[in-house]
């Protein structure tokens, strides 16, 4: 009977990884081709961050995933960049030169769950995007309702209020000066590109 249980537990809990690993696959927006480089100086850079130790953990891309790989799946997720890469080097200009753990801690918290927030939660990978302003409030150049979005919040210390869909789902976004040279700055939802993003700044100075 001991042994059964175990046996039932151990398919219960592959049953689960397949299940979540196919939702993840089924769900997931591709990302965009990743960006091509001419040799240039930082090409050692990308070379050296191409070989690190840490691609063996979390897949360089999308493509290197099986469908019912859920390890590599999560570590996708919770630490991938398809666009910019672990450590920043797939940008235009590298994050850093210096290809280290501490660079791809560094830049993981500068930009968390960047593969979650863009690809399974979010549209970036859609070729177009869409937009809906419901309610768009901004204090110098009046409201809007069901229209075309602005695609930003007032700046230079403006009220601000905007209620919007982004590729049908939702954002709701804040601007309040509250003191002559401070203002409240506050978003939560899915962004113009159609990634999930959130901003709390209760103290910004003008």
């Amino acid at each position: 009977m001991g042994s059964n249980s175990y046996v039932d537990r151990f398919l219960l809990q592959a049953l689960a990884c397949v299940f979540i690993s196919l939702s993840f696959s089924a769900c997931v927006t591709r990302p965009q081709p990743q960006r091509q480089f001419a040799a240039d100086s930082y090409t050692p850079v990308r070379e050296k961050a191409a070989e690190s130790r840490l691609y063996r953990v979390i897949p360089p891309s999308i493509d290197d995933i099986r469908w019912y790989d859920l390890p590599r799946w999560t570590t996708w997720n919770l630490a991938g960049n398809d666009d910019d890469g672990i450590f920043g080097e797939r940008q235009l200009l590298p994050y850093s030169t210096n290809i280290s753990g501490g660079t791809f801690m560094k830049w993981t918290v500068r930009n968390p769950f960047h593969n979650c927030f863009f690809y399974t939660m979010g549209s970036a990978g859609w070729t177009n995007h869409y937009s809906l302003a419901l309610v768009d409030v901004d204090s110098r150049e009046g409201a809007r309702f069901v229209s075309p979005d602005r695609g930003r919040l007032s700046g230079g210390g403006r009220f601000g209020f905007r209620f919007a869909l982004h590729d049908y789902k939702p954002f709701l976004g804040l601007n309040l000066p509250y003191l002559p040279k401070h203002r409240f700055e506050f978003y939560l939802g899915w962004r113009e590109r159609g990634n999930f993003g959130i901003k709390l700044k209760p103290w910004v100075n003008k």
